[in-house]
């Protein structure tokens, strides 16, 4: 008996994200233990889905890529010989040019200071936990023009708890919105 064996490469799993077929997967979650080897990849993935969009003149389906740890791939100092640049380049365009091919782009970190600034400013929206460090806070609080009480609120967040803070989605100037957001996995788990 002879298995066969084939690699899931990049090419694999973008043919597989921009899949409009109705038994297509809807949910890819890539975890790469290799920080370096995860930023190369990064850039692969999104060239390659920018390319393929460009080409089909298609707009579905919608993507949205999720960049947990953020700081690993949009970090604020670049180097070419760890992937930092080609992963930077690829999410800042992602963030900048990705809405008018309905390619949209999450980021994740509690590092917000140590981030790629030209990539921060392409967020509309931000939602904002538990903020320990205050160069992270003064940040948003000048990015937003919010006052620093109520960026010290964040100190007193318990799990659950955010401010969104948003340029278009709250239609409120320079004032956070503050809620608690239910653990979705228990109620999932209910049904």
């Amino acid at each position: 008996f002879q298995q066969k064996t084939s690699t899931y490469d990049a090419h694999a799993l973008v043919e597989e994200v921009l899949s409009v077929k109705e038994d297509s997967p809807k949910v890819f979650v890539v975890n790469l233990p290799e920080a370096d080897v995860a930023r190369f990849f990064c850039a692969k993935v999104i060239r390659e889905v920018f390319r393929r969009r460009k080409s089909t003149f298609t707009l579905a389906p919608r993507v949205v890529f999720i960049f947990d740890e953020a700081q690993g791939f949009i970090p604020q100092e670049k180097k070419r010989d760890d992937g930092t640049d080609a992963s930077s380049m690829a999410v800042e365009r992602l963030l900048r040019h990705g809405r008018k091919y309905h390619l949209h782009g999450w980021i994740s970190t509690q590092r917000i200071a140590h981030l790629n600034t030209n990539a921060l400013q392409q967020l509309h929206s931000y939602f904002v936990s538990t903020m320990p460090r205050p160069y992270d806070r003064q940040l948003i609080s000048d990015t937003f023009a919010i006052d620093d009480a109520f960026m010290d609120r964040t100190l007193m967040f318990q799990n659950g708890d955010w401010l969104m803070t948003s340029f278009k989605a709250t239609n409120t100037q320079n004032v956070p919105v503050f809620f608690h957001a239910f653990n979705n996995e228990k109620e999932l788990v209910k049904l």
